[in-house]
């Protein structure tokens, strides 16, 4: 029976840390892209063929391109434009010279442990008609976003626009699109590496400032929060009766950092 409950406990813990483990690695923030418009009036791919004619029709005219967006997040280290993707999302569009995208066409997200300063993004828009494997190439697109922090919380962002023409030689299209980057829930800094998260429990009484920072919630101090203060409101001590035994958190009085 106790190798049982030995072996029972030794399990609990390696789940506990597992768990922690991978609570521990959840992302910590977030590049957000909105595609807003894209402009190939011509018709026409990379080769200046049109998309949709199997022979050249002045004005292109017998179809329109059934675009395809392939957004990549490339390695923010390297400064080849060759890179392989980090992470991609494609998104189609269909029988589309001039594209407005609407909200649930436009929106992708790539994310990230820590933030490096910089987000270098290659936007290559194909010509869907056929299967994956022969996707014709139409033109693309390639910059950097750079900020050197992330933004608190996605509320809290200003997004940057770009206005892009394309790298086809013969009339290249454009293409508007905007960055933002932020910090998930719970995570703060100019890198989102640093961790706070509420808590008025056995383990700290506290709130979060915008730089992460434990706030002291009312009658508590020390590290992590834990003490209470003598004669405060949450001192259970000083109360007589057990309806007012009850912490009572909700006045910041000072900052731990």
């Amino acid at each position: 029976m106790e190798t049982a409950k030995i072996i029972s406990f030794n399990v609990w813990i390696v789940l506990l840390i597992f768990q922690y483990q991978i609570e521990d690695s959840y992302c910590k923030g977030k590049i957000s892209l909105k595609l807003l418009e894209y402009n190939n009036p011509t018709g026409t791919d990379a080769k200046g063929d049109c998309c949709d004619s199997p022979v050249n029709v002045p004005g292109c005219t017998r179809g329109k391109c059934d675009h395809l967006f392939r957004i990549c997040l490339l390695d923010s280290t390297s400064r080849s434009n060759t890179s392989n993707c980090l992470q991609s999302t494609d998104i189609t569009t269909s029988d589309q010279n001039v594209v407005k995208f609407d909200q649930n066409q436009q929106n992708v997200q790539f994310v990230f442990d820590t933030w490096k300063g910089e987000a270098p993004i290659k936007i290559e828009v194909f010509d869907s008609n056929t299967d994956d494997k022969n996707n014709v190439l139409i033109d693309q697109f390639l910059d950097r976003y750079n900020s050197t922090k992330a933004g608190f919380n996605q509320t809290s962002i200003t997004a940057v626009n770009f206005n892009l023409i394309g790298t086809r030689s013969r009339n290249p299209s454009s293409l508007r699109f905007s960055v933002s980057v932020y910090c998930d829930p719970q995570y703060y800094g100019s890198d989102c590496s640093v961790k706070c998260v509420p808590t008025n429990k056995c383990d700290g009484h506290h709130t979060c400032d915008h730089e992460g920072n434990k706030v002291f919630l009312s009658g508590w101090r020390g590290k992590d929060c834990v003490e209470q203060i003598p004669g405060s409101d949450v001192d259970c001590s000083v109360y007589t009766t057990t309806s007012q035994s009850k912490f009572l958190g909700h006045i910041q009085v000072g900052v731990r950092h």
